[in-house]
């Protein structure tokens, strides 16, 4: 069994910080518009109501990538099927 070390674990982890980032802030637009009538920040809500979706599955992917770079295929691929799900489930409606 390879020993990973924590500087690659945070290699690794690292492109999953912005993306992160950038969704709070969408989450926090969200948060802050949920009755709104006016049309542009319904425009405003919509858009990070879709950011935040598209972002959830691209840190899911990249939490998959950056599992199996430090040898652990088998959470990797839980990580895949939860993406997979969520994609599945999103067509569907």
């Amino acid at each position: 069994m390879n020993v990973v070390t924590d500087t690659e674990i945070l290699v690794a982890l690292a492109p999953l910080h912005s993306l992160v980032a950038e969704r709070a802030a969408m989450a926090r637009v969200v948060a802050r518009l949920p009755r709104t009538a006016d049309p542009r920040e319904l425009a405003e809500y919509s858009r990070c109501g879709n950011r935040m979706a598209a972002l959830d599955t691209e840190i899911l992917r990249t939490a998959a990538e950056a599992l199996r770079g430090i040898g652990l295929s088998h959470a990797a691929w839980a990580v895949e099927a939860v993406a997979d799900n969520r994609l599945g489930s999103r067509s569907t409606r």
